[in-house]
């Protein structure tokens, strides 16, 4: 949204009159419907499905849906199920119907030493994700992108154990490294990205707290329009090794409305 916007800003700019202005306007007004299946097995007995759904009312206003097989496994139910809408690069709320439980999500920038610092503050009060943190990022150069996290959790003072720190390096347009630091839990975590064309791209996890890895493959080449990811997770102690790793499957579809 934030890409389309400055998009349109330069089409004004460019135009200098009311009829291009206008014609930018029309079509940033269009609505649009994004619709995620995601289905996730690990091994043969153990697979479960759910839907997310975007839409998208403007270029900047989204109401978001998500929903679980847990919502209709045993009659309909609002387990599995939350709502959102968000203002993109301000604000976005949500509600997890069966905790019965709000999220909140507040964005800014600032300018500190001449950088441009984007701050993003989040406190999930329940639900499947629930935490609370505020995390501030900025360029540091053309090629590396350094992001600060702090948890709020349960604050009772500032302590270094509750900081995590990453930092993204683009090498090209092929190649990406992100290496991080949980002071919590006093583990690293690294992540490579690699574009094999212009349809095709990988990425690579290790997570040393975890104990655990994940490969990832987004295509554009199957399934019509739209990306299609398929994740392979495991743990990489001795039993995890043995065991078929987690599979999740997720398909991007796309409609104007």
């Amino acid at each position: 949204a934030r890409g389309v916007e400055a998009a349109g800003g330069r089409a004004r700019e460019a135009g200098g009159g009311g009829a291009r202005e206008r014609s930018t306007r029309g079509r940033a007004s269009e609505m649009k419907l994004d619709v995620v299946p995601v289905v996730r097995a690990q091994g043969a007995d153990d697979v479960s499905a759910r839907v997310k759904a975007r839409l998208h009312l403007d270029d900047e206003h989204t109401v978001r849906l998500e929903a679980s097989d847990a919502s209709v496994k045993n009659g309909l139910s609002k387990n599995g199920v939350s709502v959102a809408f968000a203002r993109a690069n301000r604000f976005e709320v949500g509600y997890h119907l069966a905790a019965d439980a709000p999220t909140f999500k507040f964005h800014s920038r600032a300018s500190v030493h001449d950088k441009d610092v984007a701050v993003s503050y989040e406190h999930a009060l329940g639900g499947e994700k629930a935490n609370h943190f505020v995390e501030a990022a900025c360029d540091l150069d053309d090629k590396t992108r350094a992001t600060v996290r702090y948890d709020l959790a349960g604050h009772e003072g500032m302590e270094l154990k509750r900081m995590s720190v990453k930092a993204r390096y683009q090498h090209n347009d092929d190649w990406a490294v992100e290496p991080g630091y949980d002071m919590g839990s006093e583990s690293f975590s690294l992540s490579v990205e690699h574009r094999l064309d212009a349809d095709n791209h990988l990425k690579a996890h290790y997570d040393q707290g975890g104990n655990s890895g994940s490969l990832e493959w987004t295509t554009a080449m199957l399934g019509g329009d739209g990306h299609l990811r398929v994740k392979a997770r495991t743990g990489l102690d001795q039993d995890a090794l043995k065991k078929m790793p987690t599979l999740t499957v997720e398909k991007d579809f796309s409609m104007d409305l």
